[in-house]
Formats: C-alpha cells, sequence, structure tokens
C-alpha cells in the first residue's frame, strides 16, 4: 500500500516537472519576423508624349530602379503633361506633388540668373556637348547652380540641336526679321530672336499648334525629334536647320525630396538615371538625320540657313545680356573633345 502511493506520488511529481518544463518552454518568446519596409513610390512626370524618346528613357529608368533597388523604390510615371505643363510641373516638386521633372535644363533658368544652357551657339557637336557636360568641370557647375536654385539635377541627356519649324521661309540672318516665334518662357528665349530681330512670343508648348494654325505666331524652335513627336511636321511648311542651341533633358528632384532617401536609393537613381540618358543620347543623335527625312516625307522643305550671317550677331550677346554667365559660357568653348 504504501509502495503503491509512492510511486504514485513519484509519478504526479514527474508530470508536474514535464508540465513546468513544457510551460517554460511554450513561453520563450519566439524570434520576431524580420520587418519588411514599406517601398518608396516616386512620382516621376514629363510634359512629351508616349511616342517620344524622352518616355523610352524613363520606361527604362523605371525598370532599372525597381529592379535594382529589389522592389524598395517604385516609380509611377506621368506622361504628356498629366501633372501640368512644365512651370507647374516644376511647381509640382517643391508642393511634393510629384518627386521627379525629366525636362529641360533650361527650366531652372526660371529659378535662377544662370541660364547657360539656354545660350545660343556655345556647342559645337554632339561630341562637344557630352564632352562638357560628362568630362569636364561644366557639369559640375551646372549642377552647382541648380543647387543654389533648390534642385538637384543629374544625368543630363542630349537632346538635340533645336532647328526652326515655320510657316515661312528664311535662309539668312536678315529674313529673321519681323518674325513672329514660340519661345519659351525665359529671358534668355526673347533676347535670343530679338537680336534677330524677331518677334519672340512666349507659350506653352501644349499651345503652339493652335497657335500656328491661327496665326498667333509663325513658328516655333525646338529639337528636331521633338518638334516631330509634336506634330509641327503637319502644319509647317519649313524645317530651317538653325542648330542655335543644345538641348539637354535631365533629371531633376527638389534637393530636400532627395536628401531624404537613403544614400543606396540615391546612388541607385544616379546610376541608372546615367545608364539611360548616355543610352537615348546616342539614339537621339543617331535619329536626327532620319527625322529630318520624315519632315521631307511630309512635303515640308528643309532648308540650310547661312550660319555664319546669323551666328556673326551673337559675337557679344553673352557678355552684353547675360554677363553672369560669360565664365561658364568661356569654359564650355574651351572644352576639347
Amino acid at each position: 500500500m504504501k509502495r503503491g502511493i509512492a510511486l504514485l506520488l513519484a509519478l504526479l511529481m514527474l508530470a508536474s516537472i514535464a508540465a513546468c518544463g513544457g510551460s517554460k518552454e511554450s513561453a520563450a518568446p519566439e524570434s520576431a519576423a524580420p520587418e519588411t519596409a514599406e517601398p518608396i513610390t516616386l512620382i516621376l512626370g514629363h510634359t512629351n508624349s508616349e511616342t517620344d524618346s524622352r518616355h523610352t528613357m524613363v520606361l527604362k529608368f523605371k525598370e532599372l530602379v525597381e529592379e535594382r533597388s529589389n522592389g524598395e523604390l517604385l516609380i509611377d510615371i506621368y506622361a504628356g503633361g498629366t501633372l501640368g505643363n512644365q512651370s507647374e510641373e516644376v511647381e509640382g516638386l517643391k508642393l511634393r506633388t510629384q518627386d521627379i521633372l525629366v525636362e529641360g535644363f533650361n527650366i531652372v533658368s526660371f529659378y535662377s540668373d544662370m541660364c547657360n544652357d539656354t545660350l545660343p551657339y556655345l556647342y559645337d557637336s554632339y561630341e562637344h556637348f557630352m564632352a562638357c557636360w560628362y568630362d569636364s568641370e561644366v557639369g559640375d557647375m551646372w549642377k552647382s547652380y541648380a543647387s543654389d536654385a533648390g534642385f538637384t539635377v543629374f544625368a543630363p541627356s542630349y537632346r538635340g540641336f533645336r532647328v526652326v519649324t515655320s510657316m515661312v521661309p528664311f535662309t539668312n540672318a536678315d529674313e529673321v526679321a519681323g518674325l513672329k516665334i514660340r519661345v519659351p518662357g525665359g529671358d534668355v528665349w526673347s533676347k535670343t530672336w530679338q537680336q534677330l530681330g524677331a518677334q519672340p512670343t512666349p507659350m506653352d508648348l501644349s499651345e503652339v499648334i493652335t497657335g500656328l494654325q491661327q496665326g498667333t505666331v509663325q513658328a516655333q524652335e525646338n529639337p528636331v525629334l521633338l518638334s516631330y513627336s509634336y506634330g509641327f511636321a503637319d502644319v509647317c511648311d519649313y524645317l530651317i536647320l538653325t542648330n542655335h542651341v543644345c538641348g539637354a533633358d535631365i533629371f531633376i528632384m527638389d534637393n530636400d525630396r532627395f536628401a531624404e532617401l537613403s544614400e543606396e536609393h540615391q546612388q541607385i537613381l544616379l546610376e541608372a538615371a546615367e545608364e539611360c540618358a548616355r543610352e537615348i543620347s546616342e539614339y537621339n543623335y543617331s535619329e536626327e538625320a532620319n527625322y529630318i527625312s520624315l519632315f521631307e516625307e511630309k512635303g515640308v522643305t528643309v532648308i540650310e540657313p547661312d550660319l555664319e550671317s546669323i551666328r556673326a550677331k551673337f559675337d557679344t550677346f553673352v557678355a552684353d545680356n547675360f554677363p553672369q554667365n560669360l565664365d561658364v559660357a568661356e569654359a564650355i568653348r574651351a572644352v576639347e573633345y
């Protein structure tokens, strides 16, 4: 009897110890699952159509950024001015309604008295342009000016030399006098064409087709690829190869917004953008002659004007009108390529 009771007590004690052991094991905290950070979505806007090479560039940019960040960065693209016209999209960067704008560098001149990218007859060729932006101190100077105006800019791409599409022809500097030509906003554009005796009219690009059809303006100037993609070959009779300014597309962010990103994410954006920019630069350069042919196929007359007579009008233009840009202009002209 006593042995039975003792055995029962022993069994109860063992059960109690096992239960306590099990309780202790079950109470041990499980290793917490690593938290997954929410992806950061960056809104990218531009004013060109989805058929334009600018859109091709940003689609590639989106692909690279999302892949290289393992989905930590997502790019939402809004093309065709969905987020507003050029100036409205710049304001959007400050208002945080968008994070990245891809636009001509000239847009930054609205916020700075440095307008070097839009000064006439600075560049000799595509090779000269690329050497200035990527292989000389000139590119760093531009970035510094943009930063002072509140913007982080990166990955310039060759947009092409600006040409004129017009309802009326001209072949030399004297024949430009009186021409009613649409220009982007900004003092340098107006003064450039006033120097030739034209009548520049600032106008948003989205309004130019109507302006040409109604006679508000007789001409507009842009790189040949953009001029074709905007449909100017359908309304203008002449394509005049003035090659007066070499245009650049560039990625633009607000300084503070860019600084909020981690260094790793910043580097991903910078490297992806430069890779895409260099690639589309080559494409734009190689396609210029093809697009001139497309104008001809539309029945547009192509004119190669007397460029010497036009360039001669600008010998002292920078010193007389934009002396703050003289150092940069001279640095551009001195770059070897």
